[in-house]
C-alpha cells in the first residue's frame, strides 16, 4: 500500500476484512470514498460498497441531477422502502444526496433525510462557513458547534468520526473551524 496516506492505508486494511472488497488499493481511491465503502460495508450494504470500489459514482451517467445510472436507482430504490420517502427519482439527485439521504434514513434521522430531499444543500448561498441553513444548524447543535464556523461537510466529518470513536480525527476537524475565529 505505498504510496497511500497512512489514513487511507488503515481504512484500506480494514477494508480487506471483506472478501468482496480485497485488493482495494488506497491509491485509487479518496478517503471520503474509502470511508464510503467502509460504512457501507460496515452496514451490512455490500451492494453501496461495491458501487463505490467500481467508482460508478464517477462513470457515465454520472452522479449528477438529470442523469441516472444503475447505482444510483438502487440507492432510490432504496429509499423509496421508507414511508417517508416513496417517491425518491434516481435522476433528481445526486449520488451524494442519495448516499447521505439513505444514511440518514437508516439510522431513523428523517429530518437530515428530508435535508438532501428538498435539496437543502444546494440552496442559494450554500451553507459554507460563515453561513447556515436549518439542517446546518441542527447538525451543529448536535455537536455543540457554532455553524458558522464549520461547512456541512466539516460538520458531517466531526460526527462520523465521534460515531466510529476516532476522537482525535473529530477534535482535528474541530480545530479547522477554531482557527477561523483565531485566524
Amino acid at each position: 500500500m505505498a504510496g497511500a496516506a497512512p489514513g487511507k492505508a488503515q481504512i484500506a486494511a480494514e477494508l480487506q476484512t471483506f472478501p468482496e472488497l480485497r485488493g482495494i488499493n488506497p491509491a485509487d481511491y479518496s478517503t471520503a470514498e474509502l470511508t464510503d465503502m467502509l460504512d457501507a460495508a460496515q452496514s451490512g450494504h455490500m451492494t453501496t460498497a461495491l458501487y463505490y470500489a467500481d467508482h460508478a459514482d464517477l462513470h457515465a451517467g454520472g452522479p449528477g441531477i438529470g442523469t441516472t445510472n444503475q447505482g444510483k436507482s438502487q440507492l432510490a430504490a432504496e429509499l423509496r422502502n421508507f414511508p417517508q420517502l416513496p417517491t425518491i427519482n434516481p435522476g433528481d439527485y445526486t449520488v451524494a444526496e442519495l448516499t447521505n439521504m439513505l444514511d440518514a434514513a437508516q439510522r431513523g434521522d428523517l429530518v437530515s433525510a428530508n435535508y438532501y430531499a428538498r435539496h437543502q444543500d444546494i440552496g442559494s448561498g450554500g451553507p459554507g462557513i460563515g453561513m447556515t441553513d436549518q439542517g446546518k444548524t441542527q447538525l451543529a447543535a448536535q455537536l455543540g458547534l457554532n455553524p458558522d464556523l464549520y461547512t456541512v461537510a466539516q460538520l458531517q466529518q466531526i460526527q462520523h468520526d465521534l460515531r466510529r470513536g476516532h476522537v482525535e480525527q473529530a477534535k482535528n476537524v474541530v480545530a479547522q473551524g477554531n482557527a477561523v475565529t483565531s485566524g
